[in-house]
């Protein structure tokens, strides 16, 4: 999958995100890792997906699995700092 490719669906997760839109957008972000499984900005999107669905686990396994791929990642340190004790 191409890099452009990669960044559309990003976008398009993202705006389905912001709608609310949930299943929608877990078919972009599942349609990127599949092809790119440590893709940080996807596993990014898909941890926070998560949290907003209250699936705290899932969440958290996201965030640690793109601090894994690419330490320092800001966001994912935040969101993951706001689950603990969640």
């Amino acid at each position: 999958m191409k890099k452009e490719e990669i960044n559309h669906l990003i976008e398009e997760a993202k705006f389905y995100i912001l709608n609310n839109r949930f299943e929608e957008a877990e078919k972009y972000l599942k349609k990127i890792l599949k092809d790119n499984p440590e893709n940080p900005d996807a596993l990014f999107y898909m941890g926070l997906l998560n949290e907003m669905l209250n699936r705290f686990t899932e969440a958290r396994e996201y965030y640690e699995k793109v601090l894994s791929v690419s330490p320092g990642y800001h966001s994912a340190e935040e969101h993951l700092a706001r689950l603990q004790g969640k």
